[in-house]
């Protein structure tokens, strides 16, 4: 095409890299924005129990996926899509 490439957090693609999320990585993602919730209530968690009965790897990589869709809305000053 134009010769451009995609650029996220520094790293630069040469394809979209939506195109490299396998169906694990989908997975998360809505489990994430189910986690995210909205509203007046809290979201949903993946595990049964509260926040402290989920494995903390997940815990943890909500927080990285917190954190990145923070600084993508920054950088481009637009919501991320849901």
């Amino acid at each position: 095409m134009d010769g451009s490439c995609w650029e996220l957090f520094g790293e630069k693609y040469h394809t979209n890299p939506r195109f490299l999320l396998g169906p694990g990585d989908v997975d998360m993602i809505n489990l994430w924005r189910l986690f995210q919730g909205g509203g007046m209530g809290g979201g949903h968690l993946p595990d049964s129990g509260g926040v402290i009965d989920q494995p903390a790897i997940m815990m943890d990589a909500f927080t990285i996926m917190d954190k990145a869709e923070r600084e993508l809305k920054n950088a481009t000053g637009r919501e991320t899509r849901r």
